[in-house]
């Protein structure tokens, strides 16, 4: 088994906020994957918990596996944290793992493509979805034509979580992959879209090997904050101009001008004038199309609305909603 240039066969990065009572079960799963040459990498991203004195804990109780922990001083954001993570990292594949989840003790072992005349660029599994009361079982059962799975991508019909995926490190290196610092809802997917654009085969694991957590507040990546939808839509339109940038001419005009209006439309579930007015001038020239989407009604009236620039109307519906709320 060469690992060429690398010390590891897998770098899983690791982001962390305020996560300190789900590190247990997070540790766990770790520590106890089937396949050695493995190294985690945390990135404590300023937590004031606890967080960072847990994880140092943990990493004491197994000398025997390889930790690396790197603390930003500021709260920074995910994207910045899986930079940190990406500095870092030593193996020929990246794995990611938010701290609030867990996973099955061969998961790595799973999606690292042992053997075969191909080692695909791009592995990954199923997944559960886990609530407080029962779990959901979610496959992934994707095109592994990678035309195919981006514009799925672009249409929402494929999400853009990194956390059941292994890629492949050389990629990433080789055209200098990053995250859009501050930039940190959405940055997934256009960190995917890119490394997808840039690999040659893929391969889907038809095994659940995930458990993504939807009952924990704490996860560095899911905040519903209103600025979080600014986030997407500038991580969005770093997806556009790479297209743009790249001359990626098959991906059609209806799916582009589908994926700009879909970028911006939680902007009209908003109760400040100012979204709306944004709305307008966000991709103004798809504006008019809303009339054609899959939006509803309600929204399609309002984004037509704020095109026009009938804000007397808007600042009415936003006073009813706010009213009667």
């Amino acid at each position: 088994m060469s690992l060429d240039n690398y010390k590891f066969l897998i770098s899983v990065i690791i982001p962390v906020y305020n996560a300190n009572k789900y590190l247990d079960r997070c540790f766990s799963g770790l520590i106890n994957q089937s396949l050695d040459s493995i190294e985690f990498i945390f990135i404590d991203d300023a937590s004031i918990d606890g967080s960072y004195e847990k994880i140092i804990d943990l990493i004491s109780l197994h000398p025997n596996k390889k930790f690396k922990i790197h603390r930003h001083t500021t709260n920074l954001g995910s994207a910045s944290a899986r930079n940190s993570g990406l500095k870092l990292a030593e193996g020929e594949y990246i794995g990611w793992l938010d701290a609030d989840d867990y996973i099955e003790f061969d998961m790595f072992q799973s999606l690292y493509p042992f053997g075969g005349i191909v080692k695909h660029d791009m592995t990954w599994c199923d997944f559960d979805l886990v609530f407080s009361d029962r779990s959901e079982r979610k496959p992934q059962n994707f095109p592994t034509d990678i035309r195919e799975y981006l514009n799925k991508l672009l249409s929402g019909e494929i999400q853009g979580m990194l956390w059941n995926k292994l890629m492949k490190h050389d990629i990433i290196k080789k055209h200098d992959l990053k995250f859009l610092a501050g930039e940190n809802m959405g940055e997934d997917r256009a960190f995917l879209f890119k490394f997808l654009f840039f690999s040659k085969t893929i391969h889907h694991v038809p095994e659940n090997k995930y458990y993504y957590v939807q009952t924990s507040p704490g996860a560095l990546t899911r905040d519903p904050k209103v600025e979080r939808i600014y986030e997407e839509i500038n991580n969005n339109k770093d997806i556009l101009n790479f297209i743009f940038e790249n001359n990626i001419h098959w991906i059609s005009d209806s799916t582009i001008n589908n994926f700009k209006l879909w970028s911006k439309h939680k902007l009209l579930f908003s109760t400040r004038i100012i979204d709306f007015k944004n709305w307008k001038s966000i991709f103004p020239d798809v504006n008019w199309k809303i009339m054609k989407s899959n939006i509803g009604f309600r929204h399609k009236f309002l984004g037509i609305a704020s095109t026009i620039g009938i804000w007397p109307l808007i600042k009415f519906w936003i006073f009813l909603k706010t009213s009667f709320k």
